[in-house]
């Protein structure tokens, strides 16, 4: 079996690839190191969950509730349910509540950079409401959802939001200015998330 010292060095080299934003190998590190801990090295196998799960989630992977139960990461149950909702409010309470925690483990931004699964997620639920699965989007139709949700974003806000999401790969479309609409591809305009996740960064 693998050594301390080379489960050691793979679960660095992941924090490494966290810091240079390349999630995609530091999801490969950090799964190695965890699936290679001896199964009585509870604290650390913790350990390595504390930035695996929130590289997941940046990725559109969401860990098992049993599994982050049985590791004493309940906290991360209720933040990975509202990005695979698209909750942008149960998102936000859950960060801003567990802020001091994520600053101290070093992983706040990774987490926060869930936030634009969020938005896809959201988006992809409201495109849903179309009628006729219309491929041309009124962005006002997300402004109008958004704002139902008590989230006051000006058009211009939602359609940077939606370039970045465009950008990222996670809506296969473009936006028309000028009509005010989001324009997505006939096939998969929102393609699932285990497809780009894990073989590139975000």
């Amino acid at each position: 079996p693998p050594s301390f010292l080379g489960r050691l060095a793979r679960y660095f080299t992941g924090r490494l690839a966290l810091l240079n934003s390349d999630f995609g190998a530091a999801e490969r590190q950090l799964s190695w190191a965890f699936e290679r801990c001896p199964r009585a090295a509870t604290g650390n196998k913790r350990l390595v969950l504390r930035y695996l799960v929130p590289v997941r989630l940046a990725l559109g992977v969401f860990a098992s509730e049993a599994l982050l139960r049985k590791y004493g990461l309940d906290y991360f149950v209720p933040l990975c349910r509202a990005v695979h909702r698209g909750d942008l409010n149960a998102f936000e309470e859950q960060l801003a509540t567990h802020q001091q925690r994520f600053i101290r483990h070093g992983s706040y931004l990774l987490v926060e950079r869930s936030k634009l699964i969020v938005y896809r997620n959201f988006f992809r639920r409201v495109a849903l409401l179309h009628p006729d699965k219309s491929t041309k989007l009124d962005i006002k139709r997300f402004q109008a959802c958004l704002k139902a949700t008590n989230t006051e974003m000006e058009v211009d806000e939602i359609e940077c939001i939606l370039a970045n999401l465009i950008y990222c790969g996670y809506i296969k479309g473009y936006i028309s200015h000028a009509h005010g609409k989001l324009v997505v591809s006939k096939g998969a305009p929102f393609p699932p998330l285990r497809e780009l996740g894990l073989t590139s960064a975000v």
